[in-house]
């Protein structure tokens, strides 16, 4: 009985065997290749320590996230030679240890060209995150300019006539929001810049290769087993059905 099946199990496991080793020829290697880069807010003098990396890990999360949804991505596209979708799938940016501190990978099949484009991320978010802390000052300073031209045009309306002993407790009030705001002014107009900057740039991608030769053919030799035992049921319920019954004794 086995020998008649011999031919049909040697077909599977050779099939089986080939497919392992396509696949395994198939899969590429990739290259990862990372980047550091940082972004710290300025402290204030308000903050302890604690409440500042607090508020430090918060911010910089927001800028990051707020940068990634930018079009940075079709810049490093276009020096780095990778579409700008296999780009975005391809690249992961992670925050550190400290929370104003992010790692950059980019997993690419060219090692150069991970690089180039892993330095190219890091180069493009730090000038993106840039550009939107100065917008966000900027709209804080002139939120605060307009706040206190406000405040003044109020005050000289009081008192473009001797004001009652109502209206002179409200310029009073006026003057101490004047201040509060010029204050605020002030203080925003005299941080120190925020450290954002590339850390690390990155160097060729290191060979990330996930293929073993092994373990496919190991799945192979299970297929095909597998398979010859289906071979053999089907083969014999086959010839069970077509195996003519032997002719039952007569009674008489």
């Amino acid at each position: 009985m086995v020998r008649r099946y011999v031919l049909a199990s040697l077909v599977v496991f050779g099939v089986a065997f080939v497919v392992a080793i396509a696949l395994y020829l198939h899969q590429s290697v990739s290259y990862v290749s990372s980047c550091r880069f940082r972004m710290q807010p300025a402290p204030t003098s308000t903050q302890s320590t604690s409440d500042y990396f607090a508020f430090a890990s918060m911010v910089a999360a927001r800028e990051v996230s707020l940068a990634q949804s930018s079009a940075f991505y079709e810049h490093v596209s276009a020096s780095s030679g990778i579409p700008t979708g296999q780009l975005i799938d391809s690249t992961k940016i992670n925050p550190g240890a400290s929370g104003a501190y992010f790692l950059a990978q980019v997993t690419d099949s060219d090692a150069d060209r991970a690089a180039r484009a892993a330095n190219g991320v890091c180069g493009e978010i730090t000038s993106q995150i840039k550009a939107q802390r100065a917008a966000e000052q900027k709209d804080e300073t002139d939120a605060l300019s307009a706040e206190l031209v406000n405040l003044f045009q109020t005050r000289a309306t009081l008192t473009a006539q001797p004001p009652s002993q109502a209206g002179q407790a409200q310029v009073t009030s006026l003057d101490k929001a004047i201040t509060g705001v010029e204050t605020q002014l002030a203080q925003s107009q005299a941080l120190p810049p925020d450290l954002i900057q590339v850390l690390d740039r990155a160097g060729p991608g290191a060979r990330n290769d996930d293929r073993s030769l092994s373990r496919n053919l190991l799945i192979a030799l299970v297929a095909g087993l597998l398979g010859s035992f289906l071979i053999v049921l089907i083969g014999e319920a086959l010839a069970d059905r077509t195996r003519p019954t032997a002719p039952q004794p007569s009674r008489f």
